[in-house]
């Protein structure tokens, strides 16, 4: 196929040079590399005419414009030959012989036709790195179901450039940033691979982008995720409403585009990002309560538990804590949702007052039915008969802020009502978050979601 296309555009330019003749394709071949040069600044011109029309998707905005500017220079090129050539016409048609207006006209028609055949090449090898460029887009992108007739030639196109030279040639003349690829590559796996899309949430620079209105209406639309599973193509999803969202709002886009692709696509392939992996990096990611770790530990520190206390102390903590996520973010935020509040209680002087539930208040051990399980009559009596329970509640829902220091980690999160609490945080051995609080004996666990 490109030597077809070789051949077509050596054979329309040798045919061009020898109708217009040497002067006036001579102009036009100045103007050719002018109009190539100053194709993108010319655009400008064209980009509210085609803005307003059916070709204002992103693929047709970016072809049609710097085409139109090239044609609009060329065409000027083409006149300027023209003025040039008229006196030079009357010249020989009114002031020399036949002869020498004969010999005159086959020197230009051959002058022409090779002029003529360098435009060609020109062109051809021009527009040749565009379909290499834009067929290596769309290779990984496209497939023959794809609506675009237009994506499906540049992907035929480069696939054809494979084993006959020119994709090396054309390689060699491609101009296009290393980066773009990267990008495109990036998009192919994920045409390819649906199922990791759920992926790009997690990947820590996505985190609050995945919170966007545009994000959230993707995430949220049965339809454009079966489009994006589908295998559609990718004019499709390019011309949707929903990526058009995206597209439009300059915030996400430049976001996007800022994105180190290299280690987005290291994160897809095994969950790791490498400019995540240092230490103070480790806690961010997505979190829920590991339940059965807390009714462990709280099992642990009350050891005369009955079983059907302990039953009851995993209804009461299940029902708490088992709906608690928290997000934290590598930007230094975190986010906590469906906690129902801990809470921790001293016990009273007397054993029948205190609950034997380390971390559970006396309103959640009355409410399950669990009470003390009595103490020795020496402890009792030593301390005071009127004093009451001292209870203070952390309120873990909503934002707070987190930071790194000296291998753990401090979250500052509400408290109550009023106030700021200070927890300390670590990730232990087994990669597990532990929160701990003050008014607890045992940290509360959280473990990675994936």
């Amino acid at each position: 196929m490109p030597w077809v296309y070789a051949i077509l555009f050596a054979a329309a330019g040798g045919a061009f040079g020898y109708g217009v003749g040497a002067i006036r394709s001579g102009v036009t071949l100045l103007g050719t590399i002018v109009g190539l040069a100053a194709a993108p600044t010319a655009a400008r011109l064209f980009e509210p005419i085609f803005n307003r029309t059916a070709a204002g998707s992103p693929m047709w905005m970016y072809l049609l414009p710097p085409f139109a500017g090239f044609v609009l220079i060329f065409l000027l090129a083409l006149a300027i030959g023209f003025a040039l050539r008229r006196p030079i016409d009357l010249h020989f048609k009114h002031n020399e012989d036949s002869v020498t207006r004969d010999s005159y006209l086959r020197l230009d028609q051959a002058g022409g036709s090779f002029v003529g055949l360098l435009i060609g090449l020109i062109l051809f090898f021009t527009f040749g790195r565009l379909g290499f460029a834009g067929g290596t887009l769309a290779a990984g992108l496209s497939n023959e179901s794809d609506p675009s007739k237009v994506v499906t030639w540049a992907a035929g196109f480069r696939r054809s450039l494979d084993g006959t030279g020119f994709d090396r040639g054309l390689a060699a003349l491609d101009q296009t940033s290393p980066v773009v690829y990267q990008k495109a590559e990036m998009l192919s796996l994920l045409h390819e691979n649906p199922q990791a899309h759920v992926r790009l949430k997690d990947y820590p620079p996505f985190m609050t982008l995945a919170e966007k209105p545009e994000f959230t209406d993707i995430a949220g639309d049965a339809e454009f995720q079966a489009l994006l599973t589908g295998k559609q193509g990718f004019t499709p999803i390019a011309n949707h409403p929903k990526t058009q969202a995206v597209f439009s709002n300059s915030e996400l886009t430049e976001a996007l585009l800022k994105t180190d692709f290299a280690d987005l696509r290291t994160f897809l392939e095994t969950g790791d990002s490498p400019l995540y992996s240092e230490d103070k990096y480790k806690i961010v990611g997505r979190w829920r309560m590991d339940v059965n770790a807390v009714i462990r530990n709280n099992a642990r520190l009350n050891e005369n538990l009955t079983p059907d206390q302990f039953k009851k102390l995993r209804a009461a903590l299940t029902l708490v804590l088992s709906k608690v996520n928290m997000t934290v973010y590598p930007e230094g935020r975190i986010a906590v949702t469906g906690a129902g509040g801990a809470a921790a209680a001293e016990p009273a002087a007397t054993a029948e007052a205190a609950p034997a539930v380390a971390g559970l208040s006396p309103d959640l051990a009355a409410r399950y039915g669990i009470r003390g399980t009595g103490r020795p009559a020496a402890a009792a009596a030593a301390r005071p008969a009127a004093a009451e329970a001292k209870m203070a509640t952390i309120d873990l829902n909503g934002e707070g802020t987190w930071e790194a220091v000296a291998g753990k980690f401090s979250v500052k999160t509400k408290t109550g009502a009023t106030g700021v609490s200070n927890l300390d945080a670590m990730i232990d051995d087994k990669g597990r978050l532990l929160l701990s609080i003050p008014q607890l004996k045992a940290p509360l666990v959280f473990v990675r979601v994936s």
